[in-house]
């Protein structure tokens, strides 16, 4: 995590539990993982119907992951501002992401990883969004974000399925 994370956490990360991620997130990580004929590993429900090739330079097959599986996180139910809004959208980012990695199959043998960003957006910039992004890590091919730490314009986590499964002992699904 970078320095903006471990301010926006306090340095501690929230305990969370799978009804912390909206139900539509829950089913999004439940529907499961597919690896593409192109060798893509993608979230089933976001792409069951995409008809788009991964880039033929094999570098660029991180990026496409993690733009055909990341999603804004749902936050048009918060009314709340300032830090109780990113408390609460960091806990349902991290459910997600917990759920979704926990629920990675033993078949896919290359390591997926999820990134968490928040960041301040809205008209004038003040009201904190998150996004939540997955991408596998491959010898030999750049990943998606190489060092958490470097990234100064927002609060930035990486999470591994080991990860996953210590922040949320139960998968819930």
């Amino acid at each position: 995590m970078n320095d903006a994370m471990r301010s926006l956490m306090d340095g501690d990360v929230p305990a969370i539990a799978a009804d912390d991620a909206p139900i539509a997130f829950r089913e999004i990580a439940g529907a499961g993982w597919l690896v593409d004929d192109q060798g893509a590993v993608l979230l089933v429900a976001l792409n069951e119907a995409n008809d788009q090739p991964v880039p033929r330079g094999i570098d660029d097959i991180s990026y496409f992951e993690a733009q055909l599986n990341g999603r804004g996180m749902m936050d048009y139910d918060l009314s709340v501002s300032g830090a109780e809004r990113g408390e609460i959208l960091l806990r349902r980012s991290l459910a997600y992401a917990c759920l979704a990695l926990r629920n990675v199959s033993e078949q896919i043998k290359i390591p997926v990883r999820a990134y968490i960003s928040m960041s301040q957006g809205g008209l004038s910039d003040d009201t904190v969004t998150a996004n939540v992004t997955f991408s596998a890590v491959r010898d030999g091919v750049a990943a998606y974000i190489d060092d958490v730490g470097i990234y100064e314009e927002e609060a930035l986590l990486e999470l591994t399925s080991s990860d996953a499964r210590e922040l949320l002992p139960e998968s819930g699904l």
